[in-house]
């Protein structure tokens, strides 16, 4: 036989009578220290595997065409799947060998439950959407994200495991990871791109009426500015002008009322970041409130 196939009798393999009576307290320590060691390390390699799935799904995104390298695309994120799913399993192996030995604890609020739904990546939801090639369930998770008079938060709770640091200290308190920092600013500085884009837009809907308008009175002043040409000359050009004029007031009124209920809108959304600590300065700068 085998070393390798030789079965290592640990502490965790007896109950926890035997253990107390044949197992030298030391040991059962020893493990205990190893398996809480084991799991911080595999919720690290977790999120690991998860930030390396959703870096291959962005690339395959941007840049994988044709049948052939999709082909090789999905079999190698078939591989990543399998990793995360070893070193869930990994971890999940250590929790419950570690519940075995010290029982429940303040340590369950860093180790937490490690459910399937949890093995998400950070913006690795939207993704998903836009690899699937599915326009529609990508406008209807943006469109979950409630409407223009929202704050901007999301209905998508975000798993516990980019809260927790994992570095084994059991006096710290749910941590944010630098992964989640990231994703803060990333999210912030799409925020604040979104909100020049509102800006700018609202800002074009309002010079465009008033540019018809402008134009609509330039026609009423052109139509008796010549009074030095004959008499049907003069009638032909006053009617031209008189209707580019009212051109002119048609497109002015039409879009006045197709883009006031819109403008009402964007006015909202921008007074309701605010809350988020985002300020609209004017309508051609946005700052961030910095504490």
């Amino acid at each position: 036989m085998r070393p390798e196939h030789i079965k290592l009798y640990l502490p965790s393999d007896l109950g926890e009578r035997e253990r107390a009576t044949r197992c030298d307290p030391a040991l059962a320590e020893v493990e205990a220290k190893l398996r809480y060691t084991g799991a911080c390390q595999a919720l690290d390699d977790v999120r690991h595997q998860l930030r390396f799935r959703t870096y291959v799904k962005q690339f395959k995104v941007n840049n994988v065409v044709g049948q052939r390298k999709n082909t090789r695309a999905r079999t190698f994120q078939s591989w990543i799947d399998d990793a995360v799913k070893q070193v869930a399993a990994t971890y999940r192996l250590h929790c419950a060998v570690y519940l075995r030995l010290v029982g429940p604890g303040v340590w369950e609020k860093r180790l937490q439950e490690l459910l399937d739904e949890h093995l998400v990546g950070l913006g690795e939801r939207l993704l998903d959407q836009i690899n699937l090639a599915d326009i529609k369930r990508v406008k209807e998770h943006l469109r979950s994200r409630r409407g223009p008079s929202s704050t901007g938060k999301s209905r998508y709770t975000l798993p516990w495991i980019w809260y927790t640091a994992g570095s084994g200290n059991e006096d710290d308190d749910a941590a944010i990871g630098d992964d989640l920092k990231l994703e803060w600013f990333k999210t912030r500085a799409r925020l604040t791109r979104w909100m020049e884009e509102v800006l700018h837009l609202r800002e074009e809907m309002r010079r465009v009426p008033e540019t018809f308008k402008y134009w609509a009175g330039e026609w009423r002043q052109r139509a008796s500015g010549r009074p030095d040409v004959p008499e049907d000359l003069r009638e032909g050009l006053a009617a031209y002008a008189c209707k580019n004029s009212a051109m002119y007031d048609g497109l002015w009124e039409q879009f006045s009322d197709q883009w006031e209920d819109v403008q009402v809108s964007a006015g909202r959304f921008l007074m309701n970041r605010e809350e988020d600590g985002t300020e609209v300065d004017s309508a051609a700068s946005v700052s961030i409130a910095v504490d």
